[in-house]
């Protein structure tokens, strides 16, 4: 593995059994390089294997061909808690603790390296108060929302909170999956730039879903698009054509089966 690599897909597959003698394939031979420090987004169409493929990074999911490789280290039962310290989260439904204050939000992101009465008593490290509150501090977050419980914020500022968490324990991965879908245009585009900043500030290498295609253009370092579980396009955003998007997306197929349909 290059000194320059930090996440390699080969040849994996992920099948999921759905009944007796039936599975859905989800991955299908997939093969493909990030670079260190990278900001990678994955497109591509609802089901087409897109969660599936970050799961396989945190070690939500195992490959059932093929293999993960982490920082020149396959994924592993062995090896898998302490590469899952080193890979951040950001979901899209955010999963803050709605009760607890956003500060606690962020620390709680520490939860693998502190003590269990520490978590149960709040009593965070205090390297780590105020690596929160820097955190929070560079994704606009003011002193005074510090305390304010996360289900009191809108929902581009629990997006804030839950990407200062993800950088808390410093990952050399960081992955997004769907991080703005709920988001309305304009405050999903300062989330991603926000998520961008903080990726460069750190050196983290970032693998992001996402459904929107000019978002993806706009602010991705390189694209790969999933199609029916496999790698359709891999490349510069500059260069993601109509074409390549309507064999991605099947979009040529839909217009003429809704041309069909109103005939």
């Amino acid at each position: 593995m290059s000194e320059c690599e930090m996440v390699r897909f080969e040849s994996v597959s992920r099948e999921f059994e759905c009944g007796p003698d039936r599975c859905l394939v989800a991955l299908n031979d997939v093969s493909f390089t990030v670079p260190r420090g990278q900001f990678c987004v994955i497109i591509g169409p609802s089901g087409s294997g897109k969660s599936t493929l970050l799961r396989l990074i945190n070690g939500m999911l195992e490959p059932t061909t093929g293999s993960v490789v982490f920082d020149g280290d396959r994924i592993t039962e062995k090896n898998i808690i302490e590469i899952q310290r080193r890979v951040g989260t950001i979901h899209q439904q955010f999963e803050l603790v709605s009760r607890m204050t956003v500060l606690d939000n962020v620390l709680s992101g520490t939860m693998p390296l502190v003590s269990t009465l520490r978590v149960l008593t709040r009593l965070w490290p205090k390297h780590f108060q105020r690596r929160a509150c820097s955190l929070l501090c560079q994704v606009g977050m003011s002193e005074d929302q510090l305390y304010r419980r996360a289900s009191q914020l809108s929902g581009g500022q629990q997006q804030r909170v839950a990407i200062a968490r993800a950088f808390i324990l410093s990952p050399s991965v960081v992955l997004a999956d769907e991080p703005v879908s709920s988001l309305d245009p304009a405050i999903s585009r300062s989330v991603l730039r926000l998520l961008k900043e903080a990726s460069r500030r750190s050196g983290a290498t970032v693998l992001c879903s996402l459904h929107q295609i000019e978002l993806a253009v706009e602010f991705a370092d390189r694209v790969v698009a999933i199609r029916q579980g496999s790698v359709a396009y891999d490349g510069s955003p500059e260069r993601l054509t109509r074409d390549i998007l309507d064999h991605v997306y099947d979009t040529a197929e839909q217009d003429k089966d809704a041309t069909e349909v109103a005939a």
